[in-house]
């Protein structure tokens, strides 16, 4: 194909003035996807013309919808996460690069507990939690998302991945309505405050659904969500793992302190940059309020 390339060397260059940083490498990937390589297989027994006629007509579509910073893993309707594949949909969060690292902070808090409950909040794709039960065997998951044909795609993927035996799905509204104990909890949580949403390149405000994006004002509504969870369904020796971003680590930071977690880690990626929070269930100790007193008599 690399006549058909050449044909398009003009035309990559040019969507380079659109934003597109290496649309050169955006054509190989795409080419060298499935619904590219089915179609070619489809057609190889016709002409060579036909069969460049039938390519040209959809790389003319990826070229169309890619000048428009729609990124190329929705394009493709899957996207690669700590090398494996997964599929994804418009209402569903594309995974996101920085989030392996997030998954690696996480092994390193249930290396030593043996038969790990996981529980990932927004589950999305089920990118984190696959991850997770594919690196620990011994692991069981439950994932949990909103709406239930954001979980019809997480099904496919743990199929596709052969770990559905040690995966529950469940509609919930931030683990609202659970009761089981966990070892982990783990998320790449709504994080952007609500103004800031229109502000973020093209690729995510226009094509990543906002609900996986709006944390509310100040965008850490999720971040004290997640310190509830943790207080009610943690095991003693349970953490919760957090992606953070820039624009919201100082009041996550102070939001989950006061929520009665006085030690708090911060996990970094591989540029030595903040990645994630972490906390353990053995530092909550809430000081005020009937409640605290309640589940300190619970807990003994």
């Amino acid at each position: 194909m690399d006549h058909i390339k050449a044909f398009y060397a003009q035309t990559l260059e040019n969507m380079k003035y659109a934003g597109i940083q290496n649309p050169e490498k955006d054509y190989d990937l795409f080419c060298a996807s499935p619904q590219i390589v089915d179609e070619y297989s489809r057609n190889k027994h016709l002409q060579f013309e036909l069969v460049d006629k039938i390519l040209l007509e959809q790389i003319d579509q990826f070229i169309a919808r890619r000048s428009q910073r729609e990124p190329l893993e929705r394009i493709m309707n899957y996207a690669t996460f700590r090398g494996l594949e997964f599929q994804i949909a418009p209402h569903i969060f594309k995974p996101s690069f920085e989030t392996e690292t997030t998954v690696d902070h996480a092994l390193e808090q249930i290396k030593d507990i043996p038969n790990p409950v996981i529980l990932d909040c927004g589950t999305g794709s089920g990118c984190v939690l696959i991850s997770l039960l594919k690196e620990r065997s011994d692991a069981t998951g439950i994932g949990i998302d909103i709406d239930q044909s954001i979980l019809d795609v997480a099904i496919k993927n743990v199929v596709t991945h052969k770990v559905q035996d040690r995966v529950q799905f469940m509609i919930s509204d931030w683990g609202d309505n659970l009761d089981k104990k966990v070892d982990l909890i783990i998320s790449n949580p709504p994080r952007i405050p609500t103004e800031l949403i229109k502000s973020l390149v093209k690729e995510v405000s226009i094509y990543d659904p906002h609900i996986a994006l709006d944390g509310g004002v100040k965008g850490i509504d999720f971040y004290k969500r997640s310190t509830e969870l943790l207080s009610r369904l943690g095991t003693p020796n349970a953490s919760c793992v957090l992606q953070i971003s820039q624009v919201t680590i100082h009041n996550a930071i102070k939001s989950i302190r006061n929520s009665g977690y006085s030690v708090i880690h911060l996990g970094r990626n591989y540029k030595y940059t903040p990645n994630c929070l972490i906390f353990h269930y053995r530092d909550y100790a809430p000081q005020h309020g009937l409640l605290p007193k309640i589940l300190s008599f619970i807990r003994k």
